[in-house]
């Protein structure tokens, strides 16, 4: 057990038994911290691994001159030192020495996080700071959520910390936006393994943040980020790195706290359209709510087994519904002061063309359900093609979708944007036969949600019309017929009874 009074002195008590460790972090009135011994090494120019507990240090040949002894202190109490906003220890916190030491290589310093301590949402990212003297606090590795240790290099020992930081609402997709279709790192333009390529600063403009950059990943080292004017790699990603650890870096690199989240009124995310019979209303917040309504008034169920009329002639408004669905389907607005296309499970879509004009469309970084989605679609331009949907470079089916729609139709998890209230991605409209364009005559209207509703399903109708036009429609789940209708093509997800879409 030790007790730290200065950066690197060491007293011993009266006992000869107990040794009190003298590390300090700070000339100011700061508590001592308290630490115990957990490895201790000698290591010299030939290098060597030092363990100790959740740390390994190691150290290259070439590192050290002559021998030293590295020491490796673990505080008792991991919360005993601030650290910068917006982070939490998810660890312990440590002491390394000799802290007066300078490497002649870069020293790795990995350190396990623990489990309990990271974010269940996936949101932000894991860190490594280096106490660089009161409370300050330097960045010297990052991760995303679900790593299970964080690393970083350094040419000097002191105060390390491993951290889980906190997503950054405002800089979300900063980054992704200038995604490069950019050639292989052996400069190779050939090939439908090359994948995008990444050069960005988040924020975009200021003094402070975040700079990730790279070129495609099959050919590595892929992308890495460091702090705006520091030569220190904060990460590297096989793939694009997650835009919400993006994000996180860019706070803890110093770029400005964003303003507080705006407040939202209670949006039921009431979608209304026109049916053949008058219109239908439905709400995308939970209990959902279904309106049918015409001159007489509307008639309205919820999906907790209540119903109930309203006396409105015209299309609801979200403030007529909103005391009637509180009322009658048990609704609450109590989370109503959070965006509801806050949470998103991928960072978005990158679309683009291979050397081969086969176009590409995949998610701009691994998603928080750690899975990283792709299309690849036949050259089209624009026309509905064939698709093959892959998960983590395995495919897993094929589709039939015009390009830009196609991550929709794979069935890629939602993305920024899409409320998280939805059951099903929203409703797309196509030509119903293959290599059409909407432009040109139609021979029928394929219309569909654009992916797999939550309910693991995928539901599509089949008219041999307009969009608008009353046709012969066939409804399917699946693939599978399950009813024949008289109806518009825009009518389908009302008619055949799908989910509630966007």
């Amino acid at each position: 057990m030790g007790i730290a009074r200065g950066w690197l002195g060491r007293a011993l008590a009266a006992s000869a038994l107990v040794m009190l460790a003298c590390i300090s972090c700070s000339t100011s009135a700061e508590e001592p911290l308290v630490t115990r011994e957990i490895a201790r090494q000698d290591v010299g120019p030939a290098g060597g691994t030092v363990t100790g507990g959740a740390v390994t240090i190691e150290i290259p040949e070439g590192a050290l001159t002559e021998t030293k002894t590295i020491v490796i202190h673990e505080a008792v109490d991991p919360t005993a030192r601030k650290l910068p906003a917006d982070t939490q220890i998810a660890g312990g916190l440590y002491v390394l020495e000799p802290d007066d030491v300078t490497f002649l290589k870069p020293v790795t310093v990995t350190v396990r996080v623990d489990e309990s301590k990271k974010r269940a949402d996936g949101k932000g990212a894991l860190m490594l700071f280096r106490g660089t003297g009161g409370n300050a606090w330097t960045p010297y590795g990052a991760d995303e959520t679900t790593a299970s240790t964080v690393v970083g290099k350094t040419t000097h020992f002191s105060l390390w910390a491993p951290t889980a930081a906190d997503e950054t609402y405002c800089y979300l997709n900063q980054c992704h936006g200038f995604a490069l279709a950019a050639p292989s790192r052996d400069g190779s333009t050939t090939g439908a393994e090359t994948l995008p390529g990444l050069d960005c600063r988040v924020p975009q403009v200021g003094e402070k943040g975040v700079v990730c950059k790279g070129t495609a990943p099959d050919k590595g080292p892929p992308y890495e980020c460091h702090c705006e004017g520091s030569d220190v790699t904060l990460g590297t990603w096989a793939r694009l790195p997650p835009d919400t650890a993006v994000t996180a870096m860019a706070q803890q690199c110093g770029a400005p706290a964003c303003p507080p989240k705006p407040t939202f009124a209670c949006d039921l995310g009431l979608t209304c359209s026109d049916s053949t019979n008058g219109w239908t209303c439905s709400s995308l917040r939970e209990p959902r709510v279904l309106c049918n309504g015409g001159a007489g008034g509307a008639s309205c169920s919820c999906t907790t087994g209540q119903a109930f009329d309203l006396p409105n002639t015209n299309k609801l408004t979200n403030d007529d519904l909103v005391a009637a669905w509180q009322a009658s389907c048990g609704g609450s607005c109590e989370n109503a002061g959070t965006d509801p296309n806050a949470d998103f499970v991928c960072p978005g879509t990158l679309g683009y063309l291979d050397p081969a004009g086969q176009c590409i469309v995949e998610t701009a970084g691994t998603c928080r359900d750690n899975h990283f989605y792709r299309a690849e679609c036949e050259p089209g331009d624009g026309k509905v093609v064939s698709c093959k949907c892959m998960l983590d470079g395995v495919e897993t089916k094929t589709v039939k979708a015009a390009c830009p729609a196609a991550g929709f139709v794979c069935g890629f998890p939602r993305s920024q944007g899409q409320s998280t209230t939805q059951q099903c991605p929203f409703v797309m409209t196509s030509p119903l036969v293959e290599g059409q364009t909407p432009q040109d005559p139609p021979t029928g209207c394929l219309i569909q949600p654009a992916g797999t509703c939550r309910d693991g399903h995928l539901y599509s109708a089949e008219c041999q019309g307009y969009e608008n036009e009353v046709a012969s429609c066939t409804c399917k789940v699946d693939g599978k017929v399950t009813k024949s209708l008289t109806m518009k093509c825009v009518d389908a997800p009302t008619e055949c009874g799908w989910p509630s879409s966007k």
